[in-house]
């Protein structure tokens, strides 16, 4: 964070030790920002001591992940699945590039499931084949010739990978696929079990932590030969929409083996094969963002937003937009970007805003010196959904609105601050800044 690095003027040293720090404490959001300090300070850093630093984001990253799907699960349990989905969905972004991933997304179809169940009507129960036709909705014709002809042991299994069965899913669609060495549908089932379980086969005991990677490489490397098996084979009939989608899954599996190459271009067919849509662009505009390739990804989500209309705005592609022009440091842009897609959820009377998206325009603001803006943001934060930052955001929050003559309210920030203060270290830092007064 520049505002941070201005303030308080640390050394990579420094900054290391406040990265681990953080890290220990579990404040997971403030150690990855603290280390991604600290890897803009190590541009002339060896690449190995670059790539471990990387790591430590990666790492934090996905806790923040974990954090946010107890949040999902504390949602789920309270009854408001509607709110878990969409926090979810929300969620699959930020695992982004992530392990990870592949357990958001199919806990986010396991709640989208006992939400079709919740939806129907109190005079009975939904039966298996009511769930069943609610996820499988949208396959094309010739897809669901193929996997209805199944019958009832596919229909479990489909079923399984959506509850997050993945283990019992995987062994029956391999099963299946064994039985009709023709089938082109079930390949990709079988697929998306690999992935999701990552590992070929149910071990007899958890195997140590190496070996479980090295297993989940074979499995993602047999995931990405059954989608390009597909994509050989695809009749014409095929939808452009299903081959966008299998380009976009292989893709992802690519970048976990490593594959940039392959990856780019098969997110070059999604989006072409979609060009009307904004889905394709969003995947690839995002793809080059992370690869730093900042022209070449804020091209590609400006025509996702060409193609998108007004009527029903995709806030991903705002967001990612957002993004893309605050790495090639066009700060404008991207608080222009950012703002819109905060001031869409408002319009909607949503004020517990995305945490990646709301920070990263507070951090904007600050950068531009409109302080006022950022701490308005920092106290939105400060009572919304991301309980592991609400420090953070109370302490900026009230030493922003202080700077700016907003005493009142930035000591009653503060005063909220030391509330949640994670140890006595942190407790000291407000009790300094309020000058030992309670």
């Amino acid at each position: 964070m520049a505002f941070l690095k201005k303030l308080f003027g640390k050394d990579p040293g420094k900054l290391r030790e406040e990265a681990e720090a953080a890290a220990k404490a579990g404040d997971w959001g403030d150690a990855k920002f603290k280390y991604r300090d600290l890897l803009a300070a190590l541009k002339e850093a060896p690449q190995a001591e670059r790539e471990a630093v990387q790591a430590k984001i990666d790492d934090c990253q996905t806790r923040l992940v974990r954090v946010q799907l107890a949040e999902v699960e504390r949602m789920r349990m309270a009854g408001d699945v509607e709110a878990a989905i969409e926090l979810c969905r929300a969620t699959i972004e930020m695992a982004d590039g992530l392990p990870i991933k592949a357990e958001v997304k199919t806990k986010a179809d396991a709640l989208t499931e006992e939400f079709v169940r919740a939806s129907q009507p109190d005079t009975g129960t939904p039966t298996e084949e009511d769930v069943f036709l609610a996820l499988s909705g949208s396959w094309s014709e010739e897809q669901s010739d193929e996997l209805y002809g199944y019958g009832e042991e596919f229909k479990r299994a489909f079923l399984d990978l959506h509850e997050g069965k993945a283990d019992a899913a995987r062994d029956a669609f391999r099963k299946i696929a064994e039985a009709h060495p023709d089938g082109l549908h079930i390949g990709l089932e079988v697929a998306r079990a690999l992935i999701a379980s990552r590992r070929r086969s149910t071990p007899a005991a958890e195997p140590p932590e190496e070996q479980a990677k090295d297993e989940a490489q074979l499995a993602l490397g047999e995931a990405a030969k059954l989608y390009i098996g597909y994509l050989e084979h695809e009749t014409e009939e095929a939808s452009d929409e299903l081959y966008a989608t299998v380009q976009s899954e292989l893709a992802g599996v690519l970048l976990e083996l490593g594959d940039m190459k392959g990856a780019e271009e098969c997110l070059v067919e999604a989006a072409d094969a979609t060009h009307e849509q904004t889905y394709g662009h969003l995947n690839l505009g995002r793809f080059y963002r992370l690869q730093k390739r900042y022209p070449e990804a804020i091209e590609r989500l400006e025509l996702a937003v060409q193609k998108m209309g007004t009527v029903t705005p995709d806030i991903r592609v705002y967001r990612e937009l957002g993004f893309a022009n605050r790495d090639a440091g066009k700060k404008q842009e991207a608080i222009d970007c950012l703002k819109a897609v905060v001031d869409h959820q408002a319009s909607l009377g949503i004020f517990d805003f995305d945490p990646e998206t709301a920070e990263a325009l507070a951090e904007l603001y600050l950068e531009t010196g409109e302080k006022e803006e950022a701490a308005n943001l920092y106290r939105h934060l400060a009572r919304g959904r991301n309980a592991g930052s609400r420090f953070r955001y109370y302490l900026l929050a009230g030493k922003l609105l202080k700077e700016i003559g907003n005493k009142a309210d930035g000591v009653r920030e503060l005063h909220a601050a030391r509330a949640v203060a994670p140890d006595d270290a942190a407790r000291a830092e407000i009790e300094a800044l309020l000058g030992g007064k309670s």
